[in-house]
C-alpha cells in the first residue's frame, strides 16, 4: 500500500474510532473521496478495499 492509500484509509479510520463516521454510516463514494483527497478513484477504491480487509467497513458488492 503506498503512503496515500494509508493516509486516506488512516483518515477513515480515525473518523470510525472518533465516532465522527458514526457504525452503519454512508461513506462517500470512491469518486467523491477521490475529489476530496486529489487522488484517481483507484486510489480512493484501494483504500477502501485495505479497510474492508481490515474489518474496518463493509463494502456492498458492485459500489467499489
Amino acid at each position: 500500500m503506498t503512503a496515500v492509500h494509508r493516509a486516506i484509509a488512516d483518515d477513515l479510520r480515525d473518523a470510525i474510532r472518533s465516532g465522527t463516521l458514526a457504525p452503519g454510516a454512508r461513506l462517500p463514494g470512491i469518486r467523491a473521496l477521490g475529489e476530496q483527497y486529489g487522488v484517481t478513484p483507484q486510489t480512493a477504491a484501494t483504500a477502501l478495499r485495505t479497510l474492508a480487509a481490515e474489518r474496518w467497513i463493509v463494502l456492498e458488492p458492485g459500489k467499489v
